[in-house]
């Protein structure tokens, strides 16, 4: 996020975009312009033809030219994967152009021609579109308020801010009823499951079944939290498994196929999203306005900046847990995706009950995301939405042709 100094430097290093590529392109050392600008500003002052390195400073970016090297052009568009190229330019879709080290976490690149901007994603290891006008400036500005509303909580209460979270959906009484089923017993009704699928639904099945397990509890990692714990199923990107919970177990031991049907549905939409490899705009801006609210602090008190920087990652991690303890447009794409699986069944293999949590389920979503982030949040939160749902049908296609 913007640094310090009102003026704009040389850059110390030679950065070098893609160097083990015909199409790289080095970045001009020498600034633009002599003091930082806004996005508007360097929006409206860019030669349509030439793209940009933004590199963040206080009060703006300083702007660099993009120089070709062994290519006329340089676009971060060239880059797209196969996977990705033909799916809609929403925000979040990734490219698989690199990124230098040691570059700064808030830099951009910007195409005047296309009107779009780039940014690293938050692993820093490759840069991703954001979109294009008033979608990133809804991004980079929505980061610079957001950051501006946790210093204000913080200047406020520092300890209310810190303990801030979300409150815990109601749930419907029956999370925990009953032992917890045996890993003997639950593969047995899996097994009934996918016989049912079988006779039912064989494409669900096809999708769900090579990555389908067994597990008694929720994983204890990342953000466990409490908004988990009446959970029928989750996903893992690290083992890419399905690992069906005692709740589905127990609505198995009812002969209620179709409601986890419709759970495994929810569960097939976030692994062909997750595969995609597409980027969480809720993760990146909650990241970013992290650090924002960070430099803030220590602009305002040193004492109390060098008191969070000695707090260290753990601090900031907790925190990200407590605002965003699960990822909204990812869930919300999924419960929509299990949702319209379970409408789109015919009357005998549907669960109303399930369908009713679904439906509760986005609402919830949706209002804690009005509660909590700025309102330019949420056009990109839908972004993502529609494009893991371009992303997921066309998973879907590629298994039906293949089968």
């Amino acid at each position: 996020m913007p640094g310090i100094g009102p003026s704009c430097p040389k850059l110390p290093n030679k950065i070098i975009l893609n160097p083990t590529s015909l199409a790289s392109a080095e970045i001009g050392d020498s600034p633009l312009f002599a003091q930082p600008q806004s996005l508007g500003e360097i929006r409206a002052s860019a030669l349509p033809q030439d793209s940009y390195y933004l590199a963040p400073n206080t009060g703006g970016y300083c702007a660099y030219s993009i120089v070709p090297q062994g290519a006329p052009t340089f676009s971060p568009s060239d880059f797209f994967s196969s996977e990705v190229k033909d799916l809609p330019a929403y925000f979040g879709k990734p490219t698989q152009l690199p990124v230098p080290p040691d570059l700064d976490f808030g830099a951009v690149i910007y195409e005047a021609w296309s009107d779009q901007a780039y940014s690293p994603d938050v692993s820093g290891l490759r840069w991703y579109l954001v979109g294009s006008g008033d979608r990133y400036e809804d991004f980079f500005g929505g980061i610079l308020q957001y950051g501006r509303q946790l210093y204000q909580e913080w200047k406020a209460d520092p300890l209310a801010m810190a303990e801030k979270t979300w409150p815990t959906p109601e749930d419907d009484g029956d999370i925990s009823s009953g032992l917890i089923p045996s890993i003997l017993e639950a593969w047995f009704h899996m097994g009934r499951l996918e016989d049912w699928l079988a006779q039912n639904d064989p494409d669900l099945l096809a999708r769900a079944k090579p990555y389908l397990h067994y597990a008694t509890e929720m994983p204890r990692e990342g953000c466990a939290s409490e908004l988990t714990e009446d959970s029928y199923a989750y996903y893992t990107t690290r083992e890419d498994r399905i690992y069906l919970l005692p709740r589905s177990i127990r609505l198995l031991r009812k002969n209620d196929f179709a409601a986890v049907a419709q759970t495994l549905a929810h569960e097939v939409a976030h692994r062909d999203t997750a595969r995609n490899g597409l980027v969480l705009p809720s993760d990146e801006m909650m990241y970013r306005s992290l650090q924002y609210f960070h430099g803030l602090v220590a602009e305002d008190s040193l004492l109390q900046g060098v008191a969070l920087s000695l707090l260290g990652p753990n601090f900031f991690d907790a925190l990200s847990c407590r605002r965003l303890p699960m990822i909204p447009e990812e869930e919300i794409h999924a419960f929509m995706s299990d949702l319209s699986y379970g409408r789109s069944q015919s009357f005998a293999r549907q669960s109303p009950a399930t369908q009713r949590e679904s439906i509760e389920a986005v609402s919830w979503l949706i209002e804690q995301v009005h509660r909590e982030f700025p309102p330019s949040w949420n056009g990109l939160l839908a972004d993502y939405v529609r494009l893991a749902e371009a992303n997921h049908q066309q998973s879907r296609r590629e298994i039906l042709f293949t089968r």
